[in-house]
């Protein structure tokens, strides 16, 4: 009897403890305005290749090379501000959409969406990016594209 005591007692201190073991995964919907405009933004990406968000304006399309591209990089939070940790994240996933676009012999990404578990956040201004305890993550989908010039 003694022992099935223990092993409920242990089962309710395990029950309780759950929630704090459970990672934390917050949505941060941030200003792609702010990224665009850090030094990591302006050292890491590659001016030839254009970047346009959402349904942002674009010169034509001469031809599409690859539709629904995705990037995904993470970035530790570790020393850094959570949102700038976010924007370092974004920007990395930008230069790999940058790096496609070239091995393929696109001059731009258009239609670039954030795809985090391949749900699709749309918009001009802003990009989505999950915080956990460690790191950020941020899921990039995009079209590479020739635009006319």
């Amino acid at each position: 009897m003694k022992r099935v005591t223990g092993f409920v007692a242990l089962l309710v201190a395990l029950t309780l403890c759950a929630p704090a073991a459970q990672a934390r995964n917050e949505a941060l919907f941030l200003s792609i305005h702010d990224a665009m405009k850090s030094e990591e933004a302006q050292s890491q990406l590659e001016g030839n290749i254009k970047l346009y968000f959402g349904d942002q304006a674009h010169p034509a399309i001469e031809k599409t090379l690859s539709q629904g591209v995705v990037a995904s990089k993470k970035s530790g939070i570790r020393g850094k501000d959570e949102t700038d940790a976010c924007h370092s994240a974004f920007v990395a996933s930008l230069a790999q959409l940058q790096k496609r676009a070239d091995k393929e012999g696109g001059n731009a990404v258009v239609n670039i969406e954030s795809y985090y578990k391949k749900s699709a956040f749309k918009s001009k201004d802003k990009y989505e990016c999950h915080a956990g305890r460690s790191k950020t993550v941020v899921m990039l989908k995009g079209d590479v594209v020739t635009l006319k010039k």
